[in-house]
């Protein structure tokens, strides 16, 4: 029996989603991780050098190597180079979320340099985020702390280390979070431990 080959579906129509206007949200996304590229090489004086450094750093992943992501300079070149484009997808991944409280708790596993927070914090700018951002490489929460305060209606709460090391130390709040990120986490293998209290 002969089967006709299926057409490719089509890709969604991101403009009628749920009433969010994706072509503002994407500029301001744009803004947003220009302007954090700039706060962060500004504050915390990140020479041309160490950014260039932090880009030759970042071309490993292209060819399936990962960067030393305590290097110098590596969190402003992902700000620069992949901060709008994974502020993008969290977007439109949160743009499901219908059931959202007005004050929401996240937990932010492998945040990185926040581009989820910044996702959320663009997307619901009604809604007011309170975001534990838990992070082994100090450089990349260093350079997230720029996107941190681009966002009125979000607090970040930055806490360094593997999921492991932060569930022993109890450095949590004990309540529970109402949205739990991981998306930056999973290439690495954490295991999330089970925790008969949590």
């Amino acid at each position: 029996m002969r089967t006709e080959p299926t057409a490719n579906p089509s890709p969604p129509d991101l403009t009628a989603s749920s009433g969010f206007d994706w072509d503002a949200i994407f500029a301001s996304l744009d803004s947003a991780a220009a302007d954090a590229a700039r706060v962060d090489r500004e504050s915390r004086s990140i020479t041309a050098d160490e950014l260039a450094s932090g880009f030759s750093a970042l071309s490993k992943l292209r060819r399936g190597t990962e960067p030393n992501y305590e290097e110098r300079g590596l969190g402003a070149a992902y700000l620069a180079y992949y901060l709008a484009r994974r502020a993008a997808s969290g977007a439109i991944g949160v743009s499901a979320l219908t059931d959202l409280p007005d004050s929401v708790r996240v937990l932010d596993i492998g945040a990185g340099t926040n581009a989820f927070t910044l996702a959320l914090g663009t997307c619901f700018p009604s809604r007011q985020f309170q975001v534990w951002a838990v992070e082994p490489s100090r450089e990349m929460a260093a350079a997230g702390e720029a996107v941190a305060h681009l966002l009125p209606n979000v607090t970040v709460h930055s806490v360094n280390g593997s999921l492991d090391d932060v569930l022993q130390q109890e450095v949590l709040p004990s309540e529970e979070f109402d949205l739990v990120c991981m998306s930056a986490m999973l290439p690495y293998g954490w295991e999330v431990p089970a925790r008969s209290d949590r």
